[in-house]
């Protein structure tokens, strides 16, 4: 049982999330004003971002000026979905569009089902709200961004979700050595080192640790989550990525003993659990995309398509103009923008 995760949490959890889903299935309904959609998921995504920030002038009572730093900072995946999904939705990039539907609401619903970062804090005090609606919109306006046809996602890019994943796990181990090269983290790695006189924990160990700094998880599971979620970890991870190969002086563990694989151990576990969420997911969003992907069906051609029209649809743009859609006898609805000529 997650301990950290009580009633009180559940209910505000569930709130939360029930009121970014309506907004979510409002904006559905409102797709074809794409400009009033756009301004909308925006707004949200910037929200978001202040939300985020406001952490270190309203941290919670666990924290301090200095660690409320540190987490404002580039240091969870969703930290940085806070930060870059207002520019990534503003942006052209296809690739960190796919990223942001494909990693930001599992990621953000994984954060808020074991919210780690809310161990032991109060449910009614404004770090637990912030966190929460944060989280909300970090899953649900990439969603809203599909639905609403701002964006198309590829089938063949689930190599985004890992890809995007390393990237970002290189950003987030390297902001943590920056804090700890400013001083940004000295009180906690002194709290870390604690009672410890023969010199076995240092500051490497901290930054590698399980029980530290770990709230994405890619030093191995963390205790916090208890036994059951290391027990689902542990099935699906191979022993030897739970093993060191070698002494570690750095961490105190010896060849053979229990020590996750830094990121690697992750590996199997998010192929075999978050792949197929990912794809769930994109199919309750494209469906005609999914069938379109397993016919192996093209985007037809304007000359194809000349011969196969069956009728001519005028929708308004959002710029005020017609848009012609036309149907094909295959039932599909292809607008000037979807033709490659």
């Amino acid at each position: 049982m997650i301990k950290q995760f009580n009633n009180y949490h559940l209910i505000l959890f569930g709130s939360i999330m029930g009121a970014f889903i309506l907004m979510t299935l409002a904006l559905f309904f409102l797709r074809r004003f794409k400009k009033t959609t756009y301004i909308i998921i925006l707004t949200t995504l910037v929200t978001c971002l202040v939300l985020h920030f406001l952490r270190v002038f309203m941290p919670n009572e666990k924290e301090t000026f200095r660690t409320a730093i540190s987490f404002v900072a580039p240091a969870t995946v969703c930290a940085i979905s806070a930060i870059i999904f207002p520019f990534v939705f503003m942006s052209k990039s296809k690739f960190w569009k796919d990223y942001m539907f494909f990693v930001g609401p599992v990621t953000a619903l994984m954060a808020m089902v074991v919210p780690i970062a809310q161990y032991d804090t109060k449910a009614m005090a404004f770090d637990t709200f912030r966190f929460f609606i944060t989280h909300a919109i970090i899953a649900m306006m990439p969603i809203a961004m599909v639905i609403c046809g701002h964006h198309k996602i590829k089938w063949n890019a689930f190599w985004v979700a890992p890809v995007g994943l390393l990237i970002v796990g290189c950003v987030i181990i390297t902001n943590d050595i920056i804090l700890i090269s400013t001083g940004v983290l000295d009180g906690e790695i002194a709290r870390y080192m604690e009672g410890c006189e023969d010199g076995t924990r240092t500051v490497m160990g901290y930054l590698l640790s399980p029980e530290y700094r770990n709230t994405i998880m890619f030093y191995g599971p963390n205790p916090v989550v208890g036994g059951l979620m290391e027990r689902i970890c542990n099935w699906a991870t191979p022993e030897f990525m739970r093993t060191a190969p070698f002494n570690n002086a750095t961490l105190g563990v010896a060849k053979g003993e229990r020590m996750y694989w830094p990121l690697v151990w992750m590996l199997i576990p998010f192929l075999a659990f978050v792949l197929p969420i990912i794809a769930l997911l994109s199919i309750a969003c494209d469906p005609k995309g999914f069938w379109r992907a397993i016919r192996f069906k093209k985007l037809p051609k304007e000359s194809d398509i000349k011969e196969v029209i069956t009728e001519e649809i005028y929708e308004p743009r959002e710029d005020g103009k017609l848009c012609k859609l036309r149907r094909t006898a295959a039932g599909d609805d292809v607008s000037l923008d979807d033709i490659n000529i």
